[in-house]
């Protein structure tokens, strides 16, 4: 367990579970395997409050039928939540040969999870003493989610896989969602640009240090990302509708091409 501020701290897992302390109780964004809630009384806390998920890949959450035991609520991204509490569905379903769908849902849990609730895209939701505002940053998985909170001074971007560290993925592979393509690229440099926007004075990935320069680690991963595309010949007006993201198809209907 490492201490990143007064009621802020770091396990290291299967992924990084972030704690946010609040008096006696905790919230927890991203779970690993929940070997967490062994140190939750050396700090002092008594009941995990609930577990926020960036994303339902199985490293994340491998653990999370113990946080239900622990008496944690569950709250997932509102894209995915079929991938938490009906995942056995996605199995019952899932191409197992001559599949071009090549998104890592097969790196999703093997069985369901109850869930208390979901968190949709720019809902803002209290915790507790803690306010998470709900940042839709697909590209790792097409509905991964950065939860944004005000913890001890600080403006924390708890991000996910989204960046792994300055200028580094944790997976290029997971950008690929079709049998040649690169849309998770594509919309990384996406969600990455909106991320900066909203000035978060720290990142917290899933994998990898705590990134104490958000401005410098996302503009080289947007460099590298957007080279990538450019060599591919992919998404090249990707920046331009950016930043003139509306088309009119009539007096009175936009159409926004970064959707």
């Amino acid at each position: 367990m490492t201490q990143l501020s007064d009621n802020l701290f770091s396990f290291h897992d299967t992924c990084n579970a972030y704690l946010l302390k609040d008096g006696t109780k905790a919230v927890l964004i991203d779970f690993g395997d929940g070997e967490v809630l062994r140190h939750l009384e050396a700090l002092g806390v008594a009941r995990l409050r609930s577990v926020l998920m960036t994303h339902h890949h199985r490293d994340q959450g491998q653990g999370l039928h113990r946080a239900l035991q622990a008496g944690g609520g569950v709250w997932v991204p509102y894209a995915e939540q079929d991938l938490f509490y009906r995942v056995d569905a996605h199995w019952g379903a899932r191409e197992l040969y001559n599949s071009y769908n090549n998104r890592q849902d097969r790196f999703s849990l093997l069985e369901p999870v109850a869930l208390e609730g979901t968190l949709k895209d720019y809902g803002r939701y209290s915790f507790g003493s803690y306010t998470v505002e709900v940042v839709p940053t697909p590209g790792h998985t097409p509905g991964s989610v950065t939860l944004l909170s005000e913890v001890d001074g600080m403006r924390v971007a708890f991000t996910g896989d989204l960046i792994a560290a300055s200028g580094k993925l944790w997976s290029l592979a997971a950008t690929q969602w079709t049998y040649n393509g690169a849309e998770g690229a594509a919309a990384s440099i996406a969600s990455l640009l909106a991320l900066k926007d909203r000035k978060p004075d720290l990142l917290l990935p899933s994998h990898g240090a705590p990134i104490t320069d958000p401005a410098a680690a996302i503009n080289l991963l947007v460099e590298r990302l957007w080279d990538l595309l450019q060599a591919r010949g992919e998404n090249r007006e990707l920046l331009d509708w950016r930043s003139n993201p509306f088309e009119r198809l009539t007096p009175h209907l936009l159409w926004n091409r970064t959707s």
